[in-house]
């Protein structure tokens, strides 16, 4: 099968050699591009990552995270709830990924500006006077 126009692998062959099956829903897949990976979970209802960069991306995207991981470089996503930490233990996994499953896909919180910054900036510099509506 295909996944975005890309050529879904054959590991489901060697996972069924090792008698190991994939649930309903899962599908593997060769290495995708940025746009490709990123358009298969934009619609997800969560990510499950051990990557830095997916959690950030599952924020900017509304999607809530459990991160296989003891820590995190961006602690501000698990203060607030967007991400949380489950470490590599099988229980630890599941009840993080029932609990994030709880929460709805939302619009991201501004926890990284009001994207008026560049405004702000250029009117600083240009001795401009700031629009109303930025600040």
């Amino acid at each position: 099968g295909t996944v975005t126009g890309v050529q879904t692998c054959a590991l489901p062959i060697c996972f069924e050699h090792f008698g190991i099956s994939l649930p309903a829903g899962i599908e593997l897949t060769t290495p995708l591009g940025y746009r490709d990976f990123l358009n298969l979970w934009k619609d997800a209802a969560l990510v499950l990552t051990d990557s830095g960069g997916l959690q950030k991306e599952a924020y900017w995207l509304g999607r809530p995270c459990v991160t296989l991981r003891e820590n995190t470089e961006w602690v501000e996503l698990t203060e607030t709830g967007r991400n949380t930490l489950v470490g590599t233990d099988t229980a630890a996994i599941i009840e993080g990924t029932y609990r994030m499953m709880m929460l709805a896909p939302s619009v991201p919180d501004p926890l990284y500006g009001d994207g008026h910054a560049a405004d702000r900036i250029a009117a600083i510099l240009t001795g401009g006077v700031l629009p109303q509506d930025s600040c």
